[in-house]
This record gives structure tokens, sequence and C-alpha cells, in this order.
């Protein structure tokens, strides 16, 4: 499984903070992936304090306006929907401060 770090290099040493979920989308379009896996600080989408299992992608700008989905979360799901319409099974979003946290998802 591949890991993208969003701190990153160019061919001279300079060094850039890159989008590692775009950046992640984007290798995993060109592997032609069936699945993608953002491990982030938050196991995913919260409604009232509860993460959301699934989310329908009709739903999302939605969860956005009302503010459920916000900071970080936003490019990941957006990302996620432009993919799943056309290309991926399914997105999965973990959080990586727990114990086995793709178990839970």
């Amino acid at each position: 499984m591949p890991v993208v770090s969003p701190i990153s290099r160019d061919k001279s040493g300079n060094i850039y903070n890159v989008n590692a979920d775009l950046a992640a989308s984007e290798i995993a379009k060109a592997l032609h992936a069936g699945h993608l896996v953002f491990i982030s600080d938050v196991a995913g989408v919260l409604v009232n304090g509860a993460v959301v299992r699934s989310i329908k992608t009709t739903d999302i700008e939605g969860l956005i306006a009302d503010g459920h989905i916000k900071g970080g979360m936003i490019p990941k799901v957006r990302g996620a929907r432009s993919r799943l319409k056309t290309e991926w099974h399914r997105c999965i979003s973990a959080a990586g401060t727990e114990k086995k946290p793709l178990g839970k998802s």
C-alpha cells in the first residue's frame, strides 16, 4: 500500500507542503486502485458527535453547508466523490490515532 507524505522535495532539494489528500487521490487514479484509504487525526465525518459510517455522494454538499464536513475533511470527501462516480468502489477515512484503525472501517 503506497503511503503519501505531505512533505515533498523537488530535484534541487526544495521542500514543499503538498496536499497529501489530493496527491493520494491522483496516485490511486494512476494505479487504477479500486479503493482509497485516508488515515487522519479524525475517524471521519462527525454528525452530532458520532462518526457517520456511510455518506451518499448526493449528501456531501449539504453536510458541508451544515458545518458537519469542515476543514481538511472537505477536500477528502470532494475528491472521493469525484472518483467514486467513475473509478473507486470504496473510500475509507480512519483515525490513525486508534489501534487498528482499518479494522473499524
